[in-house]
């Protein structure tokens, strides 16, 4: 399966020991990406190990981490600067999420990459 993986930490006192170890668990299992941000191609079982190894570590309370799963990559990843591959990539996670009102399939995401949003 394909999954992004987002994380934000707090912080506080303890927030950069838990960046640390929370950025090397997740470069373990995935490809960093940017700021807090992976992707990659990861079996059931190794969502489920990457899971519980941060479970261990995310302060429930404090920090925030989510998880987009899909069953296969659906977009091919061109960049053509910053601003406009986040923006594909909002309106792609969007639709994974179940987001009905923004039409986006592989052509549209195609053809805002090429063109841009204006």
């Amino acid at each position: 399966m394909y999954i992004i993986l987002v994380y934000d930490i707090k912080m506080d006192i303890a927030g950069p020991k838990v960046l640390r170890k929370t950025f090397k668990t997740c470069k373990r299992y995935l490809t960093h990406i940017q700021n807090s941000v992976f992707e990659g191609h990861i079996t059931q079982a190794q969502k489920y190990e990457l899971q519980k190894e941060l479970e261990k570590l995310v302060r429930k309370d404090k920090d925030s981490l989510i998880v987009f799963t899909a069953p296969y990559e659906k977009y091919s990843r061109e960049n053509f600067g910053a601003w406009k591959m986040i923006r594909c990539q909002i309106y792609y996670s969007l639709s994974m999420c179940g987001v009905q009102k923004i039409p986006v399939d592989r052509q549209t995401i195609k053809t805002l990459a090429i063109r841009g949003f204006n």
